[in-house]
């Protein structure tokens, strides 16, 4: 993936009913995510669904010694992996190469280099204007406004209510 727009509902918030995001299938991310991490000899220690607030599905996974976040939005297919130990302020993001190239097949993996870009937001003529690339909707900005991300990641990956 060489460059990430910010769809439209990605963060969970959509300004009329008509504007909805799309959602994954649960039962298929479920499935998806223990059958690939076993078949990889891993292990799933915790799945957690998107509940609100968080837009997400939060899976914990043991890999040989090592354990991870497997993080994956809730309306799109963008998955990304997170440091054992995060809080909601502050997910700490890494590259996993290995779970990278198991999952690609099935979902778009962020790297760090898209997740850690920067956001962008500007006032023009009294109103908040995201720069970066997107086809986010006015609920979707007036809550970034609110929250103040810093990031993609913590704009894909949130805990808004």
């Amino acid at each position: 993936m060489n460059k990430l727009i910010l769809l439209n509902g990605i963060t969970g918030f959509y300004d009329s009913p008509g504007n909805k995001p799309p959602e994954l299938n649960r039962k298929q991310v479920k499935k998806d995510c223990f059958s690939l991490i076993s078949g990889y000899g891993g292990e799933v220690l915790e799945y957690q669904e998107p509940c609100y607030p968080m837009n997400f599905y939060n899976v914990i996974v043991k890999l040989e010694t090592k354990q991870l976040h497997l993080l994956l939005n809730q309306f799109y297919p963008f998955m990304a992996f997170a440091v054992s130990n995060f809080s909601q302020e502050n997910i700490r993001f890494i590259d996993e190469p290995r779970l990278e190239q198991m999952f690609s097949p099935f979902y778009d993996v962020l790297s760090t280099r898209h997740l850690l870009i920067p956001l962008e937001l500007k006032e023009i003529k009294g109103q908040i204007v995201l720069v970066n690339e997107n086809d986010l909707n006015s609920a979707e900005i007036s809550q970034i406004a609110y929250w103040k991300p810093e990031n993609v990641g913590s704009l894909v990956f949130n805990y808004w209510d």
